[in-house]
C-alpha cells in the first residue's frame, strides 16, 4: 500500500467512525473494501510480474552452455533476490 492509498484509507476509516446512519457506515464500508480489493489486486499483479523475471532468470541459468553464464546467471538471481528482499 502506497502512502497515499494509506491516507486515503485513514481518511474513511475517520468517516466511518463519524458516520451517523446507516447508510453512511454503509456507504464508507463499501469504499474501503473497494479500496483494499485494488490495493490486493496490485500486489497481486506485482507477485505474478516478479516470478514471471525470477523464473525467466532461472531458466536462462538451466539453459547456459558455458561456465561463464551459469555463473553470470547465478549473479544475476542472487542480485535480483537481494533485491527484492531489500538487503545491502
Amino acid at each position: 500500500m502506497n502512502e497515499l492509498q494509506k491516507q486515503t484509507y485513514d481518511r474513511l476509516v475517520e468517516r466511518l467512525k463519524e458516520a451517523d446512519s446507516m447508510e453512511e457506515v454503509r456507504a464508507y464500508y463499501r469504499e474501503i473494501q473497494s479500496l483494499l480489493d485494488a490495493v490486493h489486486t496490485q500486489a497481486t499483479v506485482l507477485q505474478l510480474e516478479e516470478k514471471e523475471e525470477f523464473l525467466r532468470l532461472r531458466t536462462k541459468m538451466v539453459e547456459a552452455s558455458t561456465k561463464e553464464e551459469v555463473l553470470y546467471y547465478e549473479q544475476e538471481l542472487h542480485a535480483y533476490i537481494s533485491k527484492r528482499l531489500s538487503i545491502p
